[in-house]
């Protein structure tokens, strides 16, 4: 646990559960039908039972874990095509990888090394030699300002949260703690939520730097997006310590499921209706390996993603809960990992972790972190950072001492947003490799080789069927309008996931929303 940990405004862990246990003395044993087998279904179901209730958790696919998706191949490698890192301040988190006994687990993450590659703007340089090689290209100068520091930073990611810092450091407690509880209490808060990031860095940025901090965070594919969320995550200090679980995310969930009483979880069983027969009834439609189904419901709690929840029958819900449902805005977002019979990157490149950015199709590409090794330096006083702008602390970056660059590795080869994710998602998987080793060829030209790439994986979660967009993403406005009616029990229906909750896009705020759901429930 990090002492960076509840250090923005949230009910931490541990009063969170003792909260659980007080609200739950005196009431009855009810069962519980959860409705999804992602981290907020499994944490709710694990909770619950722990404190005596039934539970029945009916997942639509023929797996647990949800957007938490670690893809194995036959030789060993290993990458994440979905959630992939974990921030320090994230205690929610970190204490169920504690609790899964996976803390040991644990190794660094780093978003970018200095070996890491760019490619923007037609130069394709090493990333400690942006501010001469592209920078330029921008209309910015060559050689770093005085005193260090002022602007323009480098790398691009530094100006961004330059930018988001004098955002934030106007506001009062009283605005902090209003943002993270979704209510819009003064002009302030009212015109930043109306703010989309495009036009935020309109108010603060010329626009040829409005493009650069586009192309170097691979965020000008969601400059439509609301700002107020990368004020948020800037204020948690997404950025600072990450960490990864060696040997896949996947453990996690597939860890806490393992700690439910056998038969908890019925896979293959797709809810297709929801309906709120009475105050007190609630009837689950589902279709199961028997066919078309009906379960009645003292209590439901709906992790599914609102994406998938549209699909659905929904009987006796509120307009204001349909509106929410309808109008969530998603982001999209696809993967590609390379299976590569050797990490051709640390033997040619000295690459160890971090990843290399393009304004291609591809965006991102992620080198595999269990060959790193991280010296991390303290924190600030104000340490706001996002994975976009970098961590607020230093990091010293090499090779881990038994790093065998003649092992199999699998690159994350492409991890792309908004409009390209939908463009790569669209195409067949032989073409996406084939788009994606072309873009990667730029700085990587040994990736065209066939006997060096064996294998291959990839995910669209915008047509994903089961979650039918990546991560709940709001647009200006959303956020004091419908994300309030969206977390809202609906008679003996509660809702959970990470779009119920301000963490969106992390582990973090589907377990914030799947504890707060359990403290409504067991309160009854």
């Amino acid at each position: 646990m990090s002492d960076q940990q509840a250090t923005y405004p949230h009910v931490p862990i541990g009063e969170m559960l003792q909260r659980i246990r007080r609200d739950n003395a005196g009431h009855g044993t009810k069962h519980v039908v959860i409705l999804g087998a992602g981290i907020a279904g499994l944490v709710a179901g694990y909770e619950l039972q722990q404190l005596g209730h039934a539970v029945t958790i009916l997942e639509g696919s023929e797996r647990i874990g949800g957007r938490i998706l670690t893809h194995h191949f036959k030789d060993g490698s290993y990458n994440e095509l979905g959630a992939m890192r974990v921030p320090a301040t994230h205690d929610y988190t970190h204490h169920y990888i504690d609790q899964a006994g996976l803390a040991g687990k644990l190794i660094p993450f780093v978003n970018s090394v200095d070996q890491n590659f760019l490619d923007i703007h037609g130069v394709v340089c090493r990333m400690s030699e942006s501010r001469s090689r592209i920078y330029p290209r921008y209309g910015l100068p060559e050689m770093p300002p005085t005193p260090d520091g002022a602007y323009p930073q480098d790398p691009g990611g530094a100006i961004f949260g330059w930018v988001l810092e004098n955002a934030i450091a106007p506001l009062t407690p009283f605005e902090l703690d209003s943002l993270f509880k979704g209510e819009m209490t003064t002009d302030r808060l009212r015109y930043l939520d109306s703010l989309s990031l495009g036009a935020f860095l309109d108010t603060v940025l010329p626009q040829q730097v409005k493009q650069l901090v586009g192309a170097y965070t691979s965020l000008a594919v969601w400059f439509e997006k609301a700002v107020t969320m990368f004020i948020r995550d800037t204020i948690v200090g997404t950025g600072n310590n990450l960490t990864t679980l060696q040997g896949g995310m996947s453990q996690l969930p597939d860890t806490l499921a393992g700690m439910l009483k056998p038969g908890t979880v019925l896979l293959q069983h797709e809810v297709t209706r929801i309906r709120i027969a009475s105050e007190t009834s609630v009837e689950i439609g589902y279709a199961g390996p028997e066919g078309p189904q009906t379960l009645a419901a003292d209590y439901v709690l709906c992790t599914l993603p609102f994406g998938v929840m549209r699909r659905m029958a929904l009987d006796g819900f509120s307009y204001a809960k349909r509106l929410s449902i309808s109008q969530m805005a998603y982001a999209a977002s696809s993967k590609v990992i390379l299976d590569c019979r050797e990490r051709f990157w640390e033997s040619r490149y000295g690459i160890y972790g971090g990843g290399s950015i393009s304004d291609g199709l591809q965006r991102q590409t992620y080198y595999p972190m269990d060959h790193l090794k991280v010296e991390r330096g303290p924190l600030p006083p104000r340490p706001w950072s996002n994975p976009h702008t970098g961590p607020a602390h230093d990091e010293r970056t090499g090779p881990a001492p038994d790093a065998d660059a003649s092992m199999p590795g699998a690159l994350l080869g492409a991890y792309c947003w908004g409009s390209d994710a939908l463009r790569l998602g669209l195409m067949e998987p032989a073409a996406q490799v084939e788009a994606v080793r072309r873009g990667i060829a730029r700085f990587h030209p040994e990736i065209m080789d066939d006997n060096l790439v064996v294998d291959s994986a990839s995910i669209c979660w915008q047509s994903h069927k089961w979650s039918a967009g990546a991560f709940a993403f709001l647009l200006p406005g959303q956020l004091g309008t419908i994300f309030l009616d969206g977390k809202k029990p609906e008679g003996r229906v509660f809702f959970a996931g990470e779009h119920c909750s301000l963490d969106q896009a992390w582990i973090q705020g589907s377990l914030i929303a799947s504890l707060e759901a359990v403290d409504q429930i067991v309160s009854i």
